[in-house]
């Protein structure tokens, strides 16, 4: 009986051992394949935290044969690693899909610094632009330039980021902000000096490439370009001012505006007719608006083909300055635009003269002299009532 006791208890203590070896095998199929399910890499953070959950809820073994057994032979490799302090499993398959989340969430974090730091830049630099229209309308020229300058170097920065027209036009903006800066400067006889003027000339080129970027995607940037060609034609046709305190003799003098007049005077005609080009058409959708401005563009295009000795096509373009000064003059109430309109017009009678007297016509260009000194005479303001 006492052998036949043992037995029977051996037996049913191997059968116990048999079933719970089968029940480690599936627990260990189904962890693994779970496992396999996020090293996959298909699933994001919900699904792979669903799956963990399913890892912690499987039930563990509470066989007394097993128990009474494993804490005298524990067994040496185990088939799954303890879990961690909060309850999570520390298997390596975790990793992928960590490495994964925290990448993306990364990319997407760095996305929103760069547009961050973009518009904080954005901010400054129309701070600063501000600042130095302030400060230009103040006569502090040298001062200005300094905020000037870094809201350039800022827009900078936000255009390397991102291209898009947005900050192509800013940019743009800013520089032609320094660029008006650096002409009253240069036009200023205690300021004159070379480095200014070809900062200046730096400036006003990179403006007008600038505004021809923006041009493409947006056509509302047509009266600045506009601008920047009429004032880059402007800056490019102007003759080489030397320092009278300097060294330079009369003869270099000559030499430097020979050179100056064959290298800036073709870029200068072109930008002049391009800059026509753009306000004719603005002048064709508002008239009111860009008239007089088509006009200052005429009598520019004109002055730049007279330097290049083509006075007959100067003397035509003059004529249209004319005629379209006349009609706004005659149009306009009696303001402060009806004033600089007169000016413009009597500019443009002035340089008709010029044109006339280039070719001979002497007696014309008496006339249009004559012409251009009565109208100073007419009155710029109504008086009150």
């Amino acid at each position: 009986l006492k052998e036949w006791f043992f037995k029977d208890s051996i037996a049913s203590a191997l059968q116990d051992i048999e079933t719970q070896i089968t029940y480690c095998f599936q627990e260990f199929g189904v962890r693994s394949a779970i496992r396999i399910e996020r090293k996959l890499g298909d699933h994001n953070v919900q699904v792979n935290r669903k799956l963990d959950e399913l890892l912690r809820r499987v039930p563990t073994n509470t066989s007394p044969i097993l128990n009474r057994n494993l804490h005298k032979a524990p067994i040496a490799i185990p088939l799954q690693p303890n879990p961690s302090a909060h309850g999570s499993p520390t298997s390596m398959g975790f990793l992928p899909s960590i490495k994964s989340a925290s990448s993306g969430n990364s990319t997407v974090q760095s996305s929103i610094n760069a547009v961050d730091i973009n518009s904080l830049h954005e901010y400054q630099a129309n701070k600063l632009d501000s600042e130095c229209k302030r400060l230009r309308s103040l006569k502090h020229l040298s001062e200005a330039l300094i905020p000037g300058r870094k809201a350039v170097a800022l827009r900078r920065m936000v255009f390397a980021a991102d291209q898009n027209v947005t900050a192509t036009a800013a940019l743009a903006r800013s520089l032609t902000y320094l660029a008006r800066c650096l002409k009253d400067i240069h036009v200023d006889s205690h300021f004159t000096g070379n480095k200014v003027s070809a900062e200046l000339a730096t400036v006003l080129s990179e403006s007008v490439e600038l505004y021809k970027m923006a041009f493409k995607e947006d056509k509302a940037c047509r009266i600045d370009l506009a601008t920047a060609l009429y004032n880059l034609s402007v800056r490019q046709s102007e003759p080489l001012k030397i320092n009278p305190s300097s060294n330079s003799s009369l003869n270099t003098h000559i030499a430097l505006n020979k050179i100056h007049k064959s290298w800036n005077l073709t870029s200068a005609l072109a930008a002049a007719e391009e800059a026509v080009h753009h306000f004719t058409i603005l002048e064709r959708e508002d008239p009111d608006a860009f008239g007089m401005d088509l006009a200052n563009a005429l009598l520019n295009f004109s002055f730049i083909l007279s330097d290049v000795e083509s006075h007959e096509e100067a003397l035509t373009i003059s004529r249209k300055a004319v005629m379209l000064a006349y009609r706004f003059t005659s149009t306009d109430p009696h303001t402060q635009e009806r004033a600089r309109n007169i000016r413009t017009l009597h500019k443009a009678l002035m340089r008709l003269s010029s044109c006339l007297d280039y070719l001979g016509r002497f007696h014309e260009a008496q006339e249009a002299e004559i012409e251009a000194n009565d109208v100073l005479k007419k009155p710029f303001y109504a008086t009150a009532s």
